[in-house]
């Protein structure tokens, strides 16, 4: 991954560290997220992510998201012929980049497993086990889909 500011970060008088940060507190936190066929989804409510990567209202159950900023009569993004995105604040600090440690078709719950030995990424894992305490909170969740081992993907931090 190429350095690409012409200008030296720095912390403190050193050199900032380059990081596989996405988006962090001071970004807001919001992110475009297909919204799943028919659903219907207001500014202002509270939305969750579904295992194929699109959002549908949050009434209790799945994973929690957030909260949408823009609505389905009003997207993201135009619609033209895909299904519309709508902004959501996320309730995470942090999304960053990593690697998919196996085959990841859904999208939910994942754990750190590893660092990629020939790369900066972080490995993750999906995590399937059903007694997982971490899996009805999860601190990490993979925001979209992962066709094979070592694709990348967003990974939302809690």
């Amino acid at each position: 991954m190429p350095y690409v500011n012409p200008e030296a970060m720095t912390a403190v008088g050193s050199k900032t560290k380059q990081t596989v940060i996405y988006k962090s507190e001071s970004h807001k936190l919001h992110q475009a997220f297909p919204v799943k066929k028919d659903e219907v989804i207001l500014q202002g409510q509270p939305v969750q992510l579904n295992i194929d990567g699109t959002i549908q209202a949050y009434f209790g159950t799945g994973i929690y998201l957030g909260i949408a900023v823009t609505d389905t009569q009003y997207p993201a993004y135009p619609v033209g012929e895909k299904i519309p995105e709508v902004t959501v604040m996320v309730e995470a600090f942090a999304i960053v980049y990593g690697v998919a440690g196996e085959k990841m078709p859904i999208c939910g719950a994942v754990l750190p497993h590893k660092l990629d030995e020939d790369s900066i990424y972080v490995a993750y894992m999906l995590d399937d086990e059903e007694a997982s305490t971490t899996k009805a909170n999860p601190k990490f969740v993979n925001l979209n889909t992962a066709a094979a081992t070592n694709d990348l993907i967003a990974v939302m931090v809690r």
